[in-house]
């Protein structure tokens, strides 16, 4: 998947900044960014694909400096709606 995402650290005042999605599942994500968090770290992640709209919040868990300068961002969804236990029909 090649997407763009918008991170935004909750550890900062900040402003949030735009991201590569590398991966994700029903977990957590992975993106490539120009700046770095660190594990530990809380953000945000605010996804926008076609009609697609979601966000959820983020533990940052793995952080790498890549070859080309930005950083590879493993993190765990905190709060997802895809994480809850589905309802069962009656």
């Amino acid at each position: 998947m090649i997407a763009r995402a918008l991170v935004r650290n909750a550890n900062a005042n900040g402003p949030g900044w735009k991201v590569d999605l590398l991966n994700i599942s029903m977990l957590g994500i992975r993106f490539r960014s120009t700046t770095s968090l660190l594990p530990g770290d809380m953000a945000s992640v605010k996804l926008e694909v076609g009609p697609l709209r979601w966000s959820t919040k983020l533990r940052v868990v793995h952080a790498v400096q890549l070859d080309d300068g930005n950083y590879a961002i493993g993190c765990q969804f905190i709060s997802n709606e895809l994480l809850r236990a589905a309802r069962r029909a009656a």
